[in-house]
């Protein structure tokens, strides 16, 4: 079953990692972890979706990518909130209102450049959303349990 079949991708949280392995419900890709930092994560690029495991190897966020965001392809399926990967930051804030907590773009030492970025929280979810350098359009948005 492919992502972007399921209801919501929102519905990944939550789940033990090795139950989505073993059903093979990410479109049957390998699916491998990598650890980064103190963090797990797993890559799917083709179909433009990574996945944020937890302490317990539980899914703890689902980031969907735009075409080329790290070399992901494009996420297929609807973002959540009516979000498009074509808006801009002014049209999310528009959409969403003002952001819980936001960022601007920087230059990190040891993390290099990062992106503008706004958060949403709401009763049940946390939306994360990075823009272009230009901020003209969402290169990846970032699902959690809040």
């Amino acid at each position: 079953m492919k992502v972007e079949q399921v209801k919501g991708v929102i519905e990944l949280l939550g789940q033990p990692f090795a139950e989505i392995r073993a059903h093979g419900s990410l479109g049957g890709y390998p699916l491998e972890t990598e650890d980064i930092g103190d963090l797990k994560y797993v890559s799917i690029p083709q179909q433009g979706i990574s996945l944020v495991l937890g302490a317990g190897e539980e899914v703890a966020t689902v980031q969907l990518h735009r075409k080329g965001h790290e070399g992901y392809m494009q996420f297929s399926g609807e973002l959540p909130a009516g979000l498009a990967f074509s808006m801009s930051r002014q049209a999310v804030r528009q959409l969403l209102g003002p952001p819980t907590r936001q960022g601007e773009r920087q230059i990190l030492p040891v993390l290099g450049r990062k992106p503008a970025w706004d958060s949403y929280t709401g009763d049940h979810l946390q939306l994360h959303i990075e823009y272009t350098d230009d901020e003209r359009e969402v290169q990846l948005v970032s699902i959690a349990a809040s």
